[in-house]
C-alpha cells in the first residue's frame, strides 16, 4: 500500500487546495 511519502503529499495536496479556495 502506500507510504507515509504519499499521505504526506495527499496532505500537502488537500492543504493547497483548501488554502486556494480560502484566498480566492
Amino acid at each position: 500500500g502506500p507510504g507515509p511519502d504519499a499521505r504526506i503529499v495527499y496532505i500537502d495536496g488537500a492543504f493547497d487546495l483548501f488554502h486556494a479556495g480560502h484566498v480566492e
